[in-house]
């Protein structure tokens, strides 16, 4: 062998230098299981309750939901409560045009067809796109909470129906 070999081989490890190395190591591979397979901490998400309930108000149509206000189910004219607002629409119009409610109170509307054609009731104001009633040959209702004071106009959606005269105001006081 050659004298460098030879060298190698007779070496003794350094016990500090051992000792060092280990050290190193170690810190080494813990940072890596930290880094690499620790889970990471994930931004807590609110879980939406399954219990929660909507909140409802008590209007002369029953009870609603005030966020979500859904069309009735056909009503019978004659069992429709007096304090209800009711209007009739034909290829005529809204009868009557105009009525008037008090602001943020719960209020009810039925609209009943006089004739077979589909209307649709809506008002334009965005703030009350959630209230509208379909009929067609029927009376169906919806109620809600009243807006701000203010005049609120509503009409027939069905293309064709406003510029006939299918439109009215809802004043609210």
């Amino acid at each position: 062998m050659t004298d460098l070999k030879l060298q190698i081989l007779k070496l003794k490890p350094n016990s500090k230098g051992v000792l060092i190395i280990a050290i190193i190591l170690l810190i080494v591979g813990i940072n890596s299981i930290i880094y690499f397979v620790w889970p990471k901490e994930k931004e807590i998400q609110p879980v939406p309750s399954a219990t929660e309930e909507p909140v409802t108000a008590l209007a002369p149509l029953g009870e609603f939901e005030i966020e979500n206000p859904k069309m009735t189910i056909p009503l019978v004219k004659a069992e429709i409560p007096e304090e209800v607002i009711q209007l009739t629409i034909s290829s005529s119009g809204f009868e009557p045009k105009e009525f008037t409610v008090k602001s943020n109170q719960p209020i009810s509307l039925t609209l009943t067809s006089l004739d077979t054609g589909t209307h649709i009731l809506k008002f334009d104001n965005p703030e009350l796109e959630k209230i509208q009633i379909a009929v067609a040959g029927t009376t169906r209702g919806i109620s809600f909470i009243a807006p701000e004071v203010g005049d609120y106009v509503f009409y027939c959606s069905i293309p064709g129906h406003r510029e006939t005269g299918e439109a009215g105001i809802m004043h609210v006081e």
